[in-house]
Protein backbone atom coordinates (compact mmCIF):
# COMPACT_ATOMS: atom_id res chain seq x y z
CA UNK A 1 0.00 0.00 0.00
CA UNK A 2 1.27 3.22 -0.76
CA UNK A 3 1.77 5.79 1.72
CA UNK A 4 -0.83 8.76 2.29
CA UNK A 5 0.06 11.85 1.10
CA UNK A 6 -1.60 14.57 3.48
CA UNK A 7 -3.69 17.74 0.96
CA UNK A 8 -4.01 20.78 3.05
CA UNK A 9 -7.44 22.31 1.85
CA UNK A 10 -7.75 25.29 3.71
CA UNK A 11 -4.40 27.21 3.90
CA UNK A 12 -3.50 30.68 4.11
CA UNK A 13 -1.32 33.07 1.72
CA UNK A 14 -0.13 36.28 4.61
CA UNK A 15 0.23 38.99 1.12
CA UNK A 16 3.45 41.20 1.43
CA UNK A 17 2.36 44.26 2.84
CA UNK A 18 2.81 47.11 0.28
CA UNK A 19 1.31 44.57 -2.71
CA UNK A 20 -1.39 46.39 -3.26
CA UNK A 21 0.34 49.84 -3.00
CA UNK A 22 2.93 48.77 -5.33
CA UNK A 23 0.93 46.79 -8.08
CA UNK A 24 -2.88 48.44 -7.91
CA UNK A 25 -3.65 50.46 -11.21
CA UNK A 26 -2.39 54.46 -10.64
CA UNK A 27 -5.92 56.02 -10.25
CA UNK A 28 -6.55 54.02 -6.91
CA UNK A 29 -3.09 53.86 -5.60
CA UNK A 30 -4.01 56.50 -2.95
CA UNK A 31 -6.88 54.26 -1.89
CA UNK A 32 -5.04 51.24 -1.70
CA UNK A 33 -5.32 48.72 1.01
CA UNK A 34 -1.79 48.63 2.83
CA UNK A 35 -0.19 47.46 5.86
CA UNK A 36 0.85 49.95 8.78
CA UNK A 37 2.83 49.38 11.89
CA UNK A 38 1.96 51.27 15.28
CA UNK A 39 -0.56 53.93 13.81
CA UNK A 40 -1.04 56.70 16.20
CA UNK A 41 -3.82 56.25 18.98
CA UNK A 42 -3.85 52.47 18.88
CA UNK A 43 -2.55 49.52 20.76
CA UNK A 44 0.99 48.38 19.23
CA UNK A 45 1.44 46.01 16.42
CA UNK A 46 0.75 46.12 12.76
CA UNK A 47 -2.42 47.17 10.82
CA UNK A 48 -4.54 46.41 7.98
CA UNK A 49 -5.89 49.51 6.70
CA UNK A 50 -8.36 50.02 4.42
CA UNK A 51 -10.65 52.76 2.29
CA UNK A 52 -13.84 53.04 4.82
CA UNK A 53 -13.18 50.23 7.03
CA UNK A 54 -11.44 50.71 10.51
CA UNK A 55 -8.00 49.64 10.51
CA UNK A 56 -7.84 45.59 11.58
CA UNK A 57 -5.16 44.50 13.85
CA UNK A 58 -3.16 41.73 12.44
CA UNK A 59 -2.61 39.03 15.13
CA UNK A 60 -5.29 36.39 14.33
CA UNK A 61 -3.15 34.05 12.09
CA UNK A 62 -0.24 35.08 12.44
CA UNK A 63 1.91 33.47 15.02
CA UNK A 64 2.69 30.11 13.36
CA UNK A 65 5.96 28.33 14.45
CA UNK A 66 5.43 30.17 17.87
CA UNK A 67 4.97 28.61 20.91
CA UNK A 68 1.65 29.66 23.23
CA UNK A 69 3.69 31.12 25.54
CA UNK A 70 5.71 33.50 23.32
CA UNK A 71 2.65 35.11 21.38
CA UNK A 72 1.81 38.08 23.67
CA UNK A 73 4.65 39.22 23.48
CA UNK A 74 4.97 38.44 19.54
CA UNK A 75 1.88 40.44 18.86
CA UNK A 76 2.88 43.42 20.58
CA UNK A 77 6.08 44.07 19.49
CA UNK A 78 6.57 42.03 15.98
CA UNK A 79 6.24 43.94 12.78
CA UNK A 80 4.37 42.59 9.48
CA UNK A 81 7.62 41.01 8.24
CA UNK A 82 8.56 39.05 11.35
CA UNK A 83 5.50 36.70 10.71
CA UNK A 84 6.36 32.97 8.84
CA UNK A 85 8.30 34.42 5.69
CA UNK A 86 6.68 31.10 3.88
CA UNK A 87 3.65 33.70 3.63
CA UNK A 88 4.53 35.23 0.75
CA UNK A 89 7.82 32.98 -0.40
CA UNK A 90 6.69 29.78 -2.05
CA UNK A 91 9.97 28.52 -1.44
CA UNK A 92 10.21 29.10 2.53
CA UNK A 93 6.56 27.81 1.72
CA UNK A 94 7.71 24.42 0.50
CA UNK A 95 10.05 24.05 3.19
CA UNK A 96 7.30 24.32 5.78
CA UNK A 97 5.26 21.78 4.19
CA UNK A 98 7.66 19.68 4.09
CA UNK A 99 8.09 19.77 7.48
CA UNK A 100 4.61 19.60 8.09
CA UNK A 101 4.91 16.48 5.87
CA UNK A 102 1.82 17.84 3.99
CA UNK A 103 2.53 17.45 -0.11
CA UNK A 104 -0.02 20.13 -1.77
CA UNK A 105 -1.96 23.62 -0.50
CA UNK A 106 -5.14 24.47 -1.66
CA UNK A 107 -4.58 28.55 -0.53
CA UNK A 108 -7.06 31.24 0.16
CA UNK A 109 -6.18 34.66 0.67
CA UNK A 110 -5.64 36.47 4.41
CA UNK A 111 -5.72 40.65 3.61
CA UNK A 112 -8.20 39.57 0.62
CA UNK A 113 -11.09 38.95 2.94
CA UNK A 114 -11.77 42.11 4.11
CA UNK A 115 -11.63 43.46 0.41
CA UNK A 116 -15.05 41.79 0.34
CA UNK A 117 -16.35 44.39 2.21
CA UNK A 118 -15.70 47.59 0.23
CA UNK A 119 -18.52 49.24 -1.57
CA UNK A 120 -16.88 50.24 -4.40
CA UNK A 121 -16.90 48.13 -7.16
CA UNK A 122 -14.14 49.50 -9.57
CA UNK A 123 -12.17 49.43 -6.00
CA UNK A 124 -12.28 46.09 -4.93
CA UNK A 125 -11.88 44.70 -8.87
CA UNK A 126 -8.79 46.46 -9.06
CA UNK A 127 -7.50 45.27 -6.13
CA UNK A 128 -8.65 41.38 -6.80
CA UNK A 129 -7.17 41.68 -9.67
CA UNK A 130 -3.68 42.86 -7.91
CA UNK A 131 -4.26 39.72 -5.92
CA UNK A 132 -5.14 37.39 -8.37
CA UNK A 133 -1.92 38.43 -10.62
CA UNK A 134 0.33 37.21 -7.47
CA UNK A 135 -1.10 34.41 -6.55
CA UNK A 136 -0.93 33.40 -10.34
CA UNK A 137 3.10 33.88 -9.75
CA UNK A 138 3.27 32.33 -6.35
CA UNK A 139 1.35 29.89 -7.07
CA UNK A 140 4.03 29.11 -10.32
CA UNK A 141 6.98 28.00 -8.57
CA UNK A 142 5.47 24.61 -7.58
CA UNK A 143 2.11 23.89 -9.12
CA UNK A 144 1.51 20.95 -8.61
CA UNK A 145 1.91 21.71 -4.99
CA UNK A 146 0.23 24.83 -4.77
CA UNK A 147 -3.16 25.84 -5.73
CA UNK A 148 -5.11 29.20 -5.61
CA UNK A 149 -8.10 30.90 -5.13
CA UNK A 150 -8.70 33.86 -6.81
CA UNK A 151 -11.13 36.53 -5.60
CA UNK A 152 -13.53 37.86 -7.52
CA UNK A 153 -15.55 40.05 -7.20
CA UNK A 154 -19.73 39.98 -7.54
CA UNK A 155 -20.58 43.47 -7.54
CA UNK A 156 -21.03 42.90 -11.44
CA UNK A 157 -21.63 39.30 -11.96
CA UNK A 158 -20.97 39.81 -15.70
CA UNK A 159 -17.51 41.61 -14.38
CA UNK A 160 -16.89 38.84 -12.65
CA UNK A 161 -16.93 36.30 -15.05
CA UNK A 162 -14.46 37.55 -17.21
CA UNK A 163 -11.89 38.14 -14.50
CA UNK A 164 -12.64 34.47 -13.42
CA UNK A 165 -11.80 33.63 -16.63
CA UNK A 166 -9.06 35.64 -16.68
CA UNK A 167 -7.66 34.10 -13.19
CA UNK A 168 -7.98 30.59 -14.43
CA UNK A 169 -6.90 30.79 -18.52
CA UNK A 170 -4.93 34.10 -18.53
CA UNK A 171 -1.81 33.22 -16.42
CA UNK A 172 -0.95 29.45 -16.74
CA UNK A 173 -0.26 27.89 -13.60
CA UNK A 174 -2.42 30.70 -11.30
CA UNK A 175 -5.13 30.33 -9.61
CA UNK A 176 -7.03 27.19 -10.42
CA UNK A 177 -10.93 28.25 -7.78
CA UNK A 178 -12.54 31.34 -7.21
CA UNK A 179 -13.86 32.40 -3.85
CA UNK A 180 -17.15 34.15 -3.97
CA UNK A 181 -19.36 35.71 -1.00
CA UNK A 182 -21.43 33.38 0.42
CA UNK A 183 -24.01 35.90 0.51
CA UNK A 184 -24.36 36.22 -3.54
CA UNK A 185 -27.36 35.41 -5.31
CA UNK A 186 -27.34 33.70 -8.42
CA UNK A 187 -29.17 34.86 -11.06
CA UNK A 188 -28.17 32.93 -14.05
CA UNK A 189 -25.06 34.98 -15.27
CA UNK A 190 -22.60 32.91 -13.78
CA UNK A 191 -23.05 30.09 -15.54
CA UNK A 192 -20.60 30.69 -18.91
CA UNK A 193 -18.25 30.51 -15.94
CA UNK A 194 -19.37 26.88 -15.18
CA UNK A 195 -17.51 25.46 -18.37
CA UNK A 196 -14.00 26.39 -17.19
CA UNK A 197 -14.76 23.17 -14.61
CA UNK A 198 -14.08 25.06 -11.69
CA UNK A 199 -15.31 25.29 -7.91
CA UNK A 200 -16.27 28.47 -5.91
CA UNK A 201 -16.02 28.24 -1.93
CA UNK A 202 -17.37 30.71 -0.05
CA UNK A 203 -17.12 32.21 3.06
CA UNK A 204 -19.89 33.57 5.30
CA UNK A 205 -18.66 36.74 6.57
CA UNK A 206 -17.76 37.93 3.74
CA UNK A 207 -20.28 40.25 3.34
CA UNK A 208 -20.07 44.12 3.36
CA UNK A 209 -20.54 45.85 7.21
CA UNK A 210 -23.95 46.89 7.81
Amino acid sequence: MSEMKLISADSHVNEPGDLWVERIDKPFRDRAPRVVENPPGLKPGAYFVLEGIPPIHLAQGTGAGKKPEELPKFFQTSTYQDRRPGGWDPAKRLEDMDLDGVEADVIYTTLGFRQFWFTDAALQRACFRVYNDWLADYCAYAPKRLAGLALISLHDVDEGVKELRRSLLGRGAGPRRAHQPAQHHRDGRGEPAGDQATAGPLHPFDRPLP
